[in-house]
């Protein structure tokens, strides 16, 4: 295995995907964001880290939340390159 070895990323809305790796991306409804992310300062704060230690990535889904407009489209990552 590569030494130092390459961050891990891990994907998910389990609490246990939120707990792992060196970075978490979440694919949620908008208006779950919040909870989330206060959840995962939750677990950073058990092991003594901050979010300031890991990559956050989160791919916001529509949701049914006012936000006063009449159409809200989430925006899609930019393709790399």
């Amino acid at each position: 295995m590569q030494k130092p070895h390459p961050p891990l990323h891990v994907a998910g809305e389990s609490n246990a995907s939120l707990r792992s790796g060196q970075g978490w991306l979440g694919k949620l409804p908008v208006d779950r964001i919040p909870e989330r992310l206060d959840l995962l300062d939750h677990f950073l704060a058990e092991q003594r880290r901050t979010r300031s230690y890991l990559s956050v990535t989160i791919i916001p889904l529509e949701a049914e939340v006012d936000f006063g407009v009449e159409t809200l489209h989430p925006a899609s990552p930019s393709p790399a390159g």
